[in-house]
């Protein structure tokens, strides 16, 4: 819960240490949803999403953040560099998401020992 539903939502996590986020010259969390992101999981979950503000130049393989033309942001990934002329912008660069496991994920046993074993 935010103190200020009306004002800007700002808060701090918790996220590994690791080479990718000491790397990160501008890093700052947002929250999205797998769906935004493409990741498919049992149900529709948050994620933590690691966006590197200070990396702003595109590449084929990644995921950015882009402002829209109508001032909206969104997460996602693009095959060619011609998003500028459609009026998308840069924010930065996605490095790290995170998902959280929730009990929908967890296999239900089946009773039958030798298929429990695969799983």
């Amino acid at each position: 819960e935010f103190a200020d539903p009306e004002g800007p939502q700002l808060g701090t996590v918790a996220i590994p240490g690791s080479e990718i986020i000491t790397n990160c010259i501008d890093p700052v969390v947002v929250i999205t949803k797998n769906t935004d992101l493409g990741v498919s999981v049992v149900e529709e979950v948050e994620m933590l999403a690691v966006i590197d503000r200070g990396d702003r130049e595109w590449a084929e393989d990644d995921f950015f953040i882009f402002r829209t033309p109508d001032n909206e942001l969104v997460i996602q990934w693009s095959d060619s560099n011609d998003f500028e002329e459609e009026g998308f912008e840069i924010l930065g660069k996605v490095v790290l998401c995170t998902v959280p496991f929730t009990d929908k994920m967890i296999k239900k046993a089946t009773g039958f020992m030798e298929e429990d074993d695969e799983n």
